[in-house]
């Protein structure tokens, strides 16, 4: 209608792509064109979420609230938070706001307390999941939860080997494949649930979430889901991370962090 269209190229910036060009929207048209923006989720209404972290065990949807700004986000697969509105009933993020379904969470099942609950209704399109609260941050030893997780593992749809070992007190994953290696990190979020970040690439965040699976309580393999892809499978490959692993891959870990 206003013969203005915005193409924004983030090339993986730490920016949220429709917040940036709403501020260009806003910028070029100005008040006197534009409706009222819409009404951010105040953080302090909703005092249990901040910190608090949702998963849906069917479809492994995880979701984690931050404060920004005294406002309310939502991280979907353990990558950038994105803002949400309030519109009185309702907590929203559009369709538009995400490359993925809107998500909406009514209020009323927000307020009845201060504490977080347990269990979390979430809309994600027409879809209506039942997410179970995680535990947050100090209730859980990375450590200890994932002792049997150290190994290697055969990531197929990467062309990868992978590699899970103890660097000093944090539990790291290796990725190798033909590019630069990738180096994560693992949380412990639940019993046989991680989240998997990478420090070391600020500029390009990169984070998912790691779902193990076990036959007879031997580790068999883990799912790797992340805002783009999901289920990519890590086969566990016979041996500990102390053997050569595949390729030599322990060896090319510690040589790249002695």
């Amino acid at each position: 209608a206003h013969g203005l269209d915005v193409i924004l190229m983030l090339n993986g910036a730490p920016h949220h792509p429709m917040e940036m060009a709403w501020r260009v929207v806003n910028t070029v048209l100005g008040p006197q064109v534009l409706q009222p923006p819409r009404s951010r989720a105040r953080a302090a209404r909703f005092p249990g979420l901040p910190g608090s972290r949702y998963r849906d065990p069917q479809t492994r949807f995880v979701a984690e609230f931050s404060k920004q700004d005294g406002h309310l986000a939502l991280k979907s697969w353990n990558l950038l938070p994105v803002p949400m509105h309030d519109d009185g009933s309702a907590l929203r993020i559009g369709a538009d706001d995400l490359p993925e379904d809107g998500i909406t969470i009514a209020v009323a099942d927000l307020i009845a307390s201060d504490a977080a609950p347990a269990e979390l209704p979430v809309r994600r399109g027409r879809r209506l999941l039942r997410l179970q609260r995680l535990a947050t941050a100090g209730e859980v030893d990375d450590a200890t939860r994932g002792a049997d997780l150290v190994g290697c593992y055969r990531a197929e749809d990467l062309a990868a080997d992978v590699l899970i070992e103890h660097h000093g007190a944090a539990l790291q994953m290796l990725i190798q494949a033909d590019a630069p290696a990738v180096r994560g990190v693992l949380q412990a979020w639940a019993p046989d649930v991680f989240g998997l970040t990478v420090p070391d690439e600020p500029e390009v965040p990169l984070g998912g979430v790691l779902t193990v699976q076990r036959r007879a309580g031997e580790v068999t393999g883990l799912l790797l889901d992340t805002f783009r892809s999901r289920g990519l499978w890590f086969r566990r490959l016979p041996g500990r991370a102390g053997s050569d692993g595949p390729h030599g891959l322990a060896d090319q870990g510690r040589a790249q962090h002695p």
